[in-house]
């Protein structure tokens, strides 16, 4: 899902990547798992679907990574708004 939010604005930065990847080592992922998001990072076509279920059990922490991914930057743009509120919008409706 953050690998998505990522490419919300169209471009992966630095980053945007290095906040990703540090995600995934301090979540304990498998070599396997980072490079699956390695190459998500590097084409936006390989991005895998998220477990919507899991996410929807821990939305605040998802909606408090979702934040931090969109600020990494330091510039948040419209589509990474709409990326957002589409996320809090699943997360809260979906059953």
């Amino acid at each position: 899902l953050l690998v998505g939010v990522a490419w919300a604005d169209h471009e992966i930065v630095d980053e945007e990547a290095n906040y990703l990847l540090l995600l995934m080592e301090q979540t304990g992922a498998s070599q396997a798992e980072m490079e699956e998001i390695r190459n998500a990072l590097l084409d936006e076509g390989r991005l895998l679907a998220p477990d919507m279920t899991l996410l929807r059990d821990h939305k605040a922490q998802v909606m408090r990574s979702v934040d931090s991914l969109i600020a990494s930057d330091r510039r948040i743009v419209t589509d990474e708004r709409a990326t957002r509120a589409a996320i809090d919008h699943m997360l809260g409706t979906l059953s």
